[in-house]
């Protein structure tokens, strides 16, 4: 891959923060791409983690599993809340 594609492939990354994965020829080995700020994030997180009880590990995953499903359960509420928007309202001065 010549230097033009993985400076573009780097910009985007910078400009999106995603990360980019990159595979061998043989496939076999893969490889994470990411800015070194999201990389220092997700070491700083594990080595937290590291350091919890498993009692304060699991308090943690439940939370984080009732936060997916709070987000998610709104973001239905919300979706369905917007499909009935479509109705005709106006408001009559009193």
């Amino acid at each position: 891959m010549n230097n033009s594609i993985w400076k573009k492939i780097l910009e985007l990354i910078k400009k999106t923060g995603d990360r980019c994965i990159v595979v061998d020829e043989t496939g076999e080995d893969a490889f994470v791409i990411m800015g070194i700020k999201q990389y220092e994030e997700l070491r700083a997180n594990q080595s937290a983690e590291r350091d919890l009880t498993e009692e304060e590990l699991l308090d943690r995953i439940n939370r984080d599993v009732t936060g997916s499903v709070e987000s998610q359960v709104f973001s239905d509420i919300s979706s369905e809340a917007e499909e009935d928007d479509d109705e005709d309202y106006y408001i009559e001065p009193v």
